[in-house]
């Protein structure tokens, strides 16, 4: 089978749980990671690890999203991270951790 998933968003608990639900094969099934793994949950580093574990044992492809690739641009300081009037960068508003 092949599965799509998207919007994990640091909810690594709730990964691993619809990947039991699904009945998930690595040796059989194709998964499709379509991005935004990090942000608003409290796993986002765990998560990442995970489904780099998961592409270690099975079929799995994966491609950022647009909170990844914010992350991305904080990290090469590109991106110019303006405070808003409540005092949170860009990234934070999106639930980065800064």
């Amino acid at each position: 089978m092949h599965y799509v998933i998207g919007d994990i968003h640091g909810q690594l608990v709730c990964l691993k749980e619809l990947l039991r639900k699904i009945n998930y094969k690595p040796e059989e099934d194709v998964l499709y990671f379509v991005g935004d793994y990090i942000d608003w949950g409290p796993a986002s580093i765990a998560t990442v690890q995970f489904i780099i574990e998961l592409q270690r044992k099975g079929n799995v492809h994966c491609c950022l999203g647009n909170h990844e690739l914010m992350f991305n641009e904080v990290i090469k300081d590109k991106w110019k991270i303006a405070a808003t009037k409540d005092g949170k960068t860009n990234y934070a508003r999106n639930k980065g951790d800064e």
